[in-house]
């Protein structure tokens, strides 16, 4: 079995697109804190996924739900920052989903990752948080107004925290 397991990650990986089908499939032959492991484990798979939550797209914000069922402390930091970083593209799909597996707060309470040195730059940060904070904003769905509300307050929260972190 665990090696049935480990050739079912390892044709994802080879492949190299993940699709919330094909994890899918391994979340219904393991547990969610498996898959996440094995994900996590092949570094180009593991940032496809990210990548794809990032866009916001709603199968993939589905697909971090069930993920984050099975997540630890760095792995659930890495799914959130993909979940702030769909904020701005898709931010009433990303707390549509909240609830499910993430909440708002762990989706809206960081800014992302430092993807190089030039990145590297608190006029950067802000400006993402913005730009999500206007998204968010633009919710109008009444279902959504308490996740919008726990959303707005985390983004302002991260808003007076950032600066810190660029002492």
């Amino acid at each position: 079995m665990i090696a049935m397991a480990c050739l079912a990650t390892l044709a994802l990986a080879s492949q190299g697109q993940p699709s919330p089908e094909s994890i899918g499939a391994l979340l219904e032959k393991r547990s969610a804190d498996r898959v996440v492991a094995e994900l996590f484990g092949d570094h180009r798979t593991w940032s496809a996924v990210e990548a794809r939550i990032a866009s916001g797209d709603r199968r993939w914000l589905r697909t971090a739900a069930h993920l984050y069922a099975g997540c630890d402390a760095g792995i659930c930091y890495a799914l959130k920052i993909a979940l702030g970083e769909a904020l701005a593209t898709n931010a009433r799909g990303v707390l549509a989903t909240a609830g499910d597996g993430y909440s708002a707060t762990d989706a809206c309470s960081t800014y992302g990752y430092v993807t190089d040195s030039t990145d590297l730059s608190l006029t950067r940060a802000l400006a993402a948080i913005r730009v999500r904070q206007k998204a968010v904003r633009g919710i109008s769905d009444p279902s959504l107004a308490s996740k919008k509300q726990e959303c707005l307050r985390e983004l302002r929260a991260l808003q007076e925290q950032v600066p810190r972190a660029f002492k």
